[in-house]
C-alpha cells in the first residue's frame, strides 16, 4: 500500500503519491498554486481510495463540529424558554 496526501484549495481535492520520485515538485506546484497542504496522510491501495478515505474524516469532523456548535445553541435556547422556578 501506498502513503497519500492530500492538497485543497476550495472544493479542489488533489491526491498525491508519497513515493513518486517527483513528489516534492509537484508538492511546490500545488503550494504555489494556492492549495494547503492538509495533515491527514493516508495509507491506500489507491488513490481513490484514499480520497474516499479522507472525505470522510473531513465529514466526520465537520459533524463534530457542527454538533457541537448547534447542541449549544440549543440547550441555550430551551434554557431560556423554560420557566426558573
Amino acid at each position: 500500500m501506498v502513503i497519500y496526501s492530500f492538497f485543497v484549495k476550495g472544493e479542489q481535492i488533489v491526491v498525491q503519491d508519497n513515493s513518486e520520485p517527483d513528489f516534492a515538485d509537484n508538492q511546490q506546484q500545488l503550494l504555489d498554486e494556492g492549495y494547503t497542504k492538509q495533515f491527514e496522510e493516508l495509507q491506500a491501495a489507491s488513490p481513490q481510495a484514499a480520497l474516499a478515505r479522507f472525505k470522510d474524516i473531513k465529514g466526520e469532523e465537520y459533524k463534530t463540529a457542527h454538533a457541537f456548535t448547534t447542541g449549544g445553541v440549543f440547550t441555550s435556547l430551551i434554557g431560556a424558554l423554560l420557566p426558573k422556578g
